[in-house]
């Protein structure tokens, strides 16, 4: 072989590596960027949500601090009332236990 097409192999050689070296460091990190866009975009929803919830507590949290809802609790969910107040408690009947004729107009057709 000539000297010229040994050094045009090493040129094209050198050209060869470098392309391939570029590529290298070229498509592994833009492959990692989108990744990471890809996540980031993912916790930006996820931040909206927590964002949404801790708002309904915060709202949650300033209505606890008002008398009128502190009342609205106890009567609702722990059946305290007032000195001067009567409570009753309404037991719903179950269905079992009326007995319904089978005369009209309770038969069914």
């Amino acid at each position: 072989m000539t000297k010229s097409i040994i050094r045009r192999l090493a040129y094209i050689s050198i050209v060869a590596i470098s392309l391939f070296s570029l590529m290298l460091l070229g498509v592994i990190p833009v492959q990692e960027w989108f990744e990471v866009r890809d996540t980031k975009d993912e916790l930006l929803v996820e931040l909206a949500k927590v964002e949404e919830l801790n708002e309904s507590y915060r709202v949650s949290i300033d209505a606890l601090k008002t008398d009128e809802e502190i009342e609205r609790i106890a009567r609702s969910e722990y059946n305290l009332v007032k000195p001067h107040e009567e409570a009753y408690y309404v037991v719903p009947v179950s269905s079992e236990d009326i007995k319904i004729p089978g005369i009209w107009p309770f038969h069914k057709s």
